[in-house]
């Protein structure tokens, strides 16, 4: 295996980080018998010099031990963060992540935009799509889920919510963080 984690031992896993100009991008895939994952992400405002700066490009080319590199995007200034994750099949039991689900499994589409990392509140939308939890009593379902959060200059913030089973908006002076909470519960009581 190339990757234990809590003592599961990860198959058929690959990954790849390119630089390009002020541009991360990283790919991740699992293809697992318990979990079947592709994760992409891209972020904007990276300081390529800083993130290879002491980078022997022929050592590169074979590979890096990322258990023993730095953290090379810690300087940069991230302007903008995408991310897309397919999960055709996850049992988090069987990957020893939780036994809160058993002989459960996730599948869905995650859409994640963040326009102020700095502030993942600030300007930041999420979306997940075709999601579907699969247990011992049948499936249930949601065709789609969105949420988005803004804060303005004035520091009003919003939140809005849609989806298949519920619409909610809310504006004003309040603490985001108590609202996701809150959202889900909401969710998990739906599903």
């Amino acid at each position: 295996p190339l990757l234990t984690i809590k003592n599961y031992p990860y198959r058929n896993l690959s990954a790849s980080i390119a630089l390009q100009q002020s541009k991360a991008f990283a790919e991740l895939s699992v293809e697992d018998l318990n979990a079947n994952v592709m994760l992409k992400a891209e972020a904007r405002g990276v300081d390529v010099a800083e993130a290879t700066r002491g980078v022997d490009v022929a050592e590169a080319s074979r590979g890096v031990d990322i258990a023993k590199a730095k953290t090379p995007f810690a300087s940069s200034s991230f302007q903008n963060i995408i991310i897309d994750c397919d999960v055709n099949h996850l049992n988090p039991e069987a990957l020893n992540l939780t036994d809160r689900y058993p002989a459960t499994t996730f599948s869905g589409l995650l859409h994640v935009e963040c326009r102020n990392p700095k502030d993942l509140l600030h300007d930041t939308s999420v979306e997940v799509s075709e999601f579907s939890i699969r247990d011992s009593l049948g499936i249930t379902s949601s065709k789609r889920i969105s949420a988005t959060a803004f804060k303005d200059s004035r520091g009003e913030q919003s939140l809005t919510l849609s989806s298949d089973f519920a619409n909610i908006d809310v504006k004003g002076c309040f603490d985001v963080s108590t609202l996701f909470h809150s959202f889900s519960n909401l969710v998990a009581s739906k599903l």
